[in-house]
This record gives C-alpha cells, sequence and structure tokens, in this order.
C-alpha cells in the first residue's frame, strides 16, 4: 500500500479535515478568548488564507464560465473525489468560526471567510450542474 492509496480511503480524509479544523478552532479559542498572542496569530493567518483562496477560487470560477473562459477550471474541479465531510457539518465548522471572528472584531476577514464559505459551496455544486448541463443538452 502506497501513500496514494493511503490518501484515497475515506478515513484518512477524514483525520486530515478533522487536525485542521481542530488547530484552526483552537487557535481561535486560545488566541481570541484566552489572550495567547501567538494562537491568535495563527488563527488570522489561516483565516485569511482561507478568505483569499475563496476569492481565488470564485474568481477562477467566474472567469471560466464567462463566455470567453475555455471551461478548463470546471473540468478539473468535476475530476476532484468528492468531499469526505457533508456540505452542512462544514457548514456549522464554518459559522462558528465566522462568528468567532466578528466576535473579536475582525469584520472585513469575517467577510473574507463568508466568501469562502461561498466559494466552496460553489465547487461542491459544480459536478451537480454539470450532470444538470448533460440532462438538459440530451433532452434538447
Amino acid at each position: 500500500m502506497n501513500f496514494k492509496d493511503i490518501q484515497a480511503m475515506p478515513a484518512y480524509k477524514w483525520l486530515r479535515y478533522i487536525i485542521i479544523n481542530t488547530i484552526f478552532a483552537s487557535s481561535i479559542y486560545f488566541g481570541f478568548f484566552c489572550g495567547i498572542n501567538g494562537a491568535a496569530n495563527l488563527a488570522l493567518f489561516m483565516g485569511w488564507i482561507t478568505g483569499i483562496l475563496g476569492c481565488i477560487t470564485l474568481l477562477a470560477i467566474g472567469i471560466d464560465n464567462s463566455e470567453s473562459g475555455k471551461g478548463e477550471f470546471i473540468e478539473l474541479m468535476s475530476r476532484q473525489d468528492p468531499p469526505v465531510v457533508p456540505f452542512w457539518f462544514d457548514l456549522i465548522f464554518d459559522i462558528a468560526v465566522t462568528a468567532a471572528f466578528i466576535w473579536s472584531g475582525h469584520y472585513i476577514l469575517a467577510i473574507f471567510y463568508i466568501i469562502s464559505i461561498y466559494a466552496g459551496k460553489a465547487i461542491r455544486d459544480i459536478p451537480k450542474d454539470l450532470m444538470l448541463k448533460k440532462l438538459k443538452s440530451q433532452q434538447s
């Protein structure tokens, strides 16, 4: 069994999700509510990276969906494995993170984080949207 086989296992993906989000949640808790500066810096860094990557993802989807776009990004994302974590589970975590950012006074970061939540939903909907387009084209 090589590393690619391990990565394909749902347990590995769940474990990776849990570890990353535990680090994120604990850095938010210890940084914003316990006053540990290093943890707050880590939480802010992870929040800004997530928000910026969400904005870049939405831009890529928008450019790819435009008339001049070739559809390469959409095609690439449609070939990805489906997420193991249900959307509602991820949404609960993201709402809690957004609430912590708002509570601690990081309003701009909260806006960017909300944009990244929308980008995550858009990425999850790509395979469904492609299937609907194929069905509509077959019916026409």
